[in-house]
């Protein structure tokens, strides 16, 4: 049975209001994370932020070009300075992207973008490519210029580099390609992209893996080196510890992690790196606070990486333990920054294989860092590769400008504590041979410890060791309490009714 409810007049301006200001408020916080897409089996994200338009007539063309079922289709713009674009500038082409760069492939020849930088007529043999790309599946052909054959006009809203893309067929809205890697190695604690306004966004899209992240990484067609920006496209990877605007610090730290929100600024040592054209693509595990945790008892809040040596259960060493682990194990990944107080860039470097430093003290800024002991606090970076390592070195420690045009002619040499029968004493030994030989001089065995007993003052008694026994522990616990635990503390407490957070500190 039918029943009918009649409603004043008020009452249903009531209702309409309310439902007018729920809808407006509901559209208004809807926030577009980007699209996860799959090309030939290869999974990609398509950055939420668009970076141009793609203007064709007619528009239609646009959702002809679109595969069935999705608004999104890939795209390849190409510059060229050939004023004859035809088959083999095609060939040429798609093997150069596919040998330089890691997210092009073939699936995004599903349409072209020719851009001419010449001055002459332009004028693509169109047929020639559309037959040659046939296999591809390419569906469209467009030229800033009208074309001697079948290519159809379009425009960009605005200029956009060689490479890989994904185009909205409703809108004409263009966006960066990223493509998805697996973190196997549990590297990671935040993978992110950038917000396209000086900051950056925690990256949203998954793929299926055991309990794993995505990282997203972006064309290295992108990007050109510059003598301003030397480390232009190359992948990075930031130690946890250190503040990303728009990303969140966990420290290792789950409740640290919930009790601060986004940071609004990022500290000046990656701000360096990244105004020298570095990318980055998330935040990397440390171990918590950067202390010294042992594998994996004391890991709790977050799990200790994997070191891909060996088995690939082997420590990676710490605290820098993500940033030494995600360079020995993703060859997509260029730089890893970490920091080093006792040992926490050159242990993760001698346990991965990798190269890594720790600097003086003083090389870079550590604001909006958290600190560990500002008087032993230092930043290094982690690479594969010697010469890039160097590289990154140059661009980045600018406090030290001094140009040596000779190489050091002194070596000392410490074999204290080593069993000189050890494999690692032998392949050590030969090391410092060879470098000796190199800088054309002779080593120096340098022992601490007899020094010290030969030299120190005569009122003391203590062996060097014994003097400095806790040094480090009591600078490293004080410090850290008084910078970071205590303010922490009480953060945590004017938020949580007096409760302090599970958390490892140590205080003297």
């Amino acid at each position: 049975m039918l029943s009918t409810r009649f409603f004043s007049r008020d009452t249903l301006i009531a209702l309409l209001t309310a439902f007018t200001t729920f809808s407006s408020s509901t559209v208004a916080s809807l926030i577009d994370n980007g699209t996860t897409i799959t090309s030939n089996g290869i999974p990609y994200y398509s950055h939420g932020i668009p970076v141009a338009t793609l203007n064709i007539e007619p528009v239609s063309l646009l959702e002809s070009a679109a595969s069935h079922g999705s608004d999104l289709f890939p795209m390849t713009i190409i510059h060229t300075d050939v004023q004859s674009f035809g088959l083999s500038e095609l060939n040429s082409t798609f093997s150069r992207f596919s040998s330089a760069d890691d997210v092009f492939q073939k699936g995004f020849l599903h349409s072209v973008y020719l851009t001419y930088n010449g001055t002459d007529d332009f004028k693509p043999n169109v047929a020639s490519c559309l037959s040659e790309a046939s296999p591809f599946g390419t569906k469209l052909f467009m030229s800033e210029l009208p074309g001697s054959g079948n290519s159809t006009k379009a425009a960009l809203s605005q200029p956009l580099p060689n490479g890989p893309y994904f185009v909205s067929a409703r809108t004409g809205q263009v966006f960066q390609a990223y493509r998805l890697y697996p973190d196997d190695n549990l590297a990671f604690t935040q993978p992110s992209v950038s917000d396209h306004q000086g900051g950056h966004l925690p990256l949203t899209a998954v793929t299926e893996n055991l309990m794993t992240r995505s990282v997203a990484v972006p064309s290295r067609l992108y990007y050109t080196a510059t003598k301003e920006q030397p480390l232009a496209g190359l992948r990075l990877a930031v130690k946890d510890i250190f503040h990303i605007k728009g990303l969140k610090t966990s420290g290792g730290n789950r409740a640290y992690y919930y009790l601060y929100p986004e940071q609004n600024a990022t500290g000046s040592a990656v701000q360096r790196l990244l105004d020298q054209g570095a990318v980055l693509v998330g935040k990397s595990g440390t171990v918590q606070f950067a202390n010294g945790d042992r594998v994996t008892a004391d890991w709790v809040d977050v799990h200790c990486p994997f070191n891909p040596r060996g088995e690939g259960y082997q420590d990676p060493s710490g605290s820098s333990s993500g940033s030494g682990a995600a360079i020995g194990a993703y060859e997509w990944l260029d730089l890893a920054v970490g920091s080093d107080t006792g040992g926490s860039m050159r242990g993760p470097a001698g346990r991965q294989g990798i190269y890594g430093n720790r600097p003086s003290t003083g090389a870079v800024s550590l604001n909006n860092v958290i600190p560990l002991s500002p008087h032993l606090d230092t930043a290094g970076v982690f690479a594969r590769s010697a010469s890039l390592w160097s590289e990154a070195t140059h661009a980045w420690y600018t406090n030290y400008t001094d140009d040596y045009p000779t190489y050091p002619n002194k070596v000392y040499f410490s074999t204290e504590g080593a069993d000189p029968e050890s494999p690692a004493a032998e392949l050590v030994q030969t090391f410092v041979s060879k470098l000796s030989g190199f800088l054309n001089t002779n080593y120096t065995i340098a022992n601490i410890s007899e020094q010290w007993a030969a030299s120190h003052p005569a009122n003391v008694t203590s062996s060097i060791n014994e003097l400095l026994n806790e040094t480090y522990a009591i600078l490293t616990s004080n410090d850290q309490f008084n910078l970071l635990g205590q303010p922490f503390f009480d953060d945590y407490a004017a938020q949580h009714d007096g409760r302090r957070p599970f958390g490892k500190f140590r205080s003297r």
